[in-house]
């Protein structure tokens, strides 16, 4: 019983935390030209590094781009392999406080705080991952649409439930570059 008063009360804090972001508006001519550091969540599930490499290439990134990965442990030396010079960081690297959320100054201590895109690859929403996204203060974050969570994404991506890694990689991708 107290451990859902306390995801509950946790996803409060979380949509406490989402409302003091400012947002920014897309100005196409230099959306692309900020984006320096980019934190991408791949989920359990995802079995698609060569789609994933495709996807990073194909996206408009400053030469010089930092790339983080936010993911499971069953994924580490996978995306350390594929994409090296990237940090990849699990739930397991982070300290969680009794409402199930991560401590924020460790949360940013680990990522640079100063990432300005964010995409979440995973179909479910995750708490912890919501209230990350929330302490990069004005990242652009890019995510699949979740009933009632929708206020955590910047860009909302209908994607059907079934639809691959490939093609919602794809998906993603042409809306992004759109822009610019």
């Amino acid at each position: 019983m107290f451990d859902s008063i306390r995801k509950k009360t946790g996803l409060w804090l979380t949509r406490r935390a989402e409302k003091k972001n400012t947002r920014k508006l897309i100005h196409s001519g230099s959306f692309w030209k900020e984006i320096r550091k980019v934190v991408i969540a791949v989920p359990e599930e995802f079995h698609a590094p060569d789609d994933l490499k495709a996807f990073i290439s194909g996206l408009k990134l400053s030469p010089g781009f930092s790339l983080y990965f936010w993911t499971t442990s069953r994924h580490i030396e996978l995306l350390k392999h594929e994409f090296p010079g990237s940090v990849v960081l699990t739930p397991e690297d982070l300290t969680y406080n009794r409402w199930f959320l991560p401590e924020k100054s460790q949360a940013l201590s680990r990522f640079d705080p100063e990432t300005q895109l964010v995409i979440d690859l995973s179909m479910d929403f995750k708490l912890d991952s919501a209230y990350l996204w929330s302490c990069f203060g004005n990242a652009w974050r890019v995510g699949t649409y979740h009933f009632d969570q929708d206020q955590f994404f910047d860009v909302i991506l209908p994607v059907r439930p079934d639809a691959g890694y490939p093609q919602r990689l794809k998906h993603i991708q042409s809306i992004l570059n759109s822009l610019s």
